[in-house]
């Protein structure tokens, strides 16, 4: 890896003293995004990243990864820095940081959508490519400015009709929301033509679906039809539903009268969603015990502290206006932070910067087979709050102790109840 892609940013702070919370954020981003985003930006993430040591074959040689693998890496980082990118520069070391990563990202996505490339990631090669469609939607969805309106038409033009190549229909399940978001942003910002071939069916069976079917209470939502103790309420669920509630509600009349739901129902679903969203992310707090360690339950685990993608993504939205923060932010940002201190460190990563697959540390036995060197990227998405600037309450708010470490401790504590 090269010594660019990160430890020279935190080196300059560190030897002028002890790191800030943000600081260890953009260090630990750095490790996590970095060595993607680099190789995606010159072509060779398909070759560099590892294979699964899961795949060996009976003589002992290493079958490729699956199509997906490096898509998913991809998708996956991107949608960590995304909200960060969309930041100004500044003429500062976060700055500069921020200018080397947008350059990786737009070149990236530039070589995700060229056949020709080396980079080329072909959306609609495999059912898996659905999920990432949805994923790398989300990621541009947060930085419409830096990573949308910056490409040229020609790479905008072929991002849309990569979406629309990858016809795989979801199940009744998770996957409802990622053809949402792929259906929902070619109507967005695809040419006339890819426009017409939208089909409002698969953007509105998804939000349908969990609005009026999948609810379960107190800020849950089944994983289709029945409730599922894991992290896909966080994982996808929440982040995706509210990002397709907002985009419908932010389209021009014509395209929403294409959807068949009247402006009072999708305005009642967002104000719905909000709560959940909210009150799902005060239990995602309580999870983060004491010493910065979480439960391990549910599928998926290998996606790590991707867990708590929508604590972080409502103390996002919290601050920029959308609704009251759902607990105090400088309670949250010490908790997240005590959780990449305990999690993101070398134990989870190989000698070459990248990530293993486990929960904590190399565990491959510990994944589903679904699970890919690529997929483990999801822990990404804990990283929206650094698309807040350094004045915003979630950075500035004095350091408080969270929920269970203030319980533990013998100290005072908010008393949870149900929404």
């Amino acid at each position: 890896m090269k010594a660019t892609v990160f430890g020279l940013f935190l080196g300059a702070v560190v030897s002028a003293g002890a790191a800030s919370p943000r600081e260890i954020w953009l260090e630990k981003m750095q490790m996590v995004c970095g060595r993607v985003l680099e190789a995606q930006a010159e072509g060779t993430l398909r070759r560099d990243l590892p294979l699964d040591p899961r795949r060996v074959a009976e003589d002992g040689a290493q079958k490729p990864n699956p199509q997906s693998a490096p898509f998913e890496a991809f998708a996956r980082a991107l949608l960590g820095v995304a909200a960060w990118l969309e930041l100004p520069l500044s003429d500062d070391a976060e700055g500069r940081l921020r200018a080397k990563y947008r350059d990786w990202a737009r070149r990236g996505l530039a070589h995700a959508v060229d056949p020709a490339s080396p980079g080329y990631l072909e959306f609609g090669h495999e059912p898996q490519s659905l999920v990432e469609c949805g994923f790398i939607v989300q990621a541009v969805g947060l930085a419409p400015a830096q990573l949308w309106a910056s490409l040229p038409p020609k790479t905008q033009e072929r991002f849309c009709e990569e979406l629309l190549a990858n016809a795989f229909k979801p199940g009744g399940n998770n996957w409802l929301l990622f053809g949402t978001l792929q259906h929902l942003f070619v109507l967005e910002h695809g040419t006339a033509a890819q426009r017409a071939r939208v089909s409002p069916a698969r953007i509105m069976d998804g939000v349908r679906a969990f609005m009026e079917r999948y609810y379960k209470g107190d800020g849950w939502y089944g994983d289709g039809a029945d409730f599922h103790f894991d992290n896909y309420n966080s994982y996808v669920i929440h982040p995706m539903l509210h990002d397709a509630l907002s985009h419908i509600l932010a389209l021009p009349e014509e395209s929403r009268r294409l959807l068949g739901v009247d402006d009072g129902t999708l305005a009642g679903w967002l104000k719905d969603e909000r709560r959940r969203l909210r009150r799902y992310a005060q239990s995602l707090e309580r999870l983060v015990m004491a010493d910065g360690s979480y439960p391990q339950f549910g599928r998926s685990g290998q996606y790590r502290f991707g867990c708590f993608q929508a604590l972080s993504y409502a103390c996002y939205l919290a601050d920029r206006g959308v609704f009251e923060h759902p607990l105090d932010p400088g309670q949250v940002r010490s908790a997240l932070t005590a959780v990449l201190e305990r999690q993101c460190t070398a134990v989870n990563f190989d000698s070459r910067g990248w990530m293993t697959i486990g929960f904590n540390g190399s565990q491959p036995w510990a994944s589903e087979m679904y699970g890919t060197p690529g997929s483990v990227y999801l822990c990404s998405a804990v990283f929206h709050a650094l698309g807040l600037p350094p004045a915003a309450p979630f950075w500035s708010a004095p350091a408080k102790d969270w929920t269970s470490k203030s319980a533990w401790s013998g100290g005072r504590y908010e008393r949870d109840h149900a929404l």
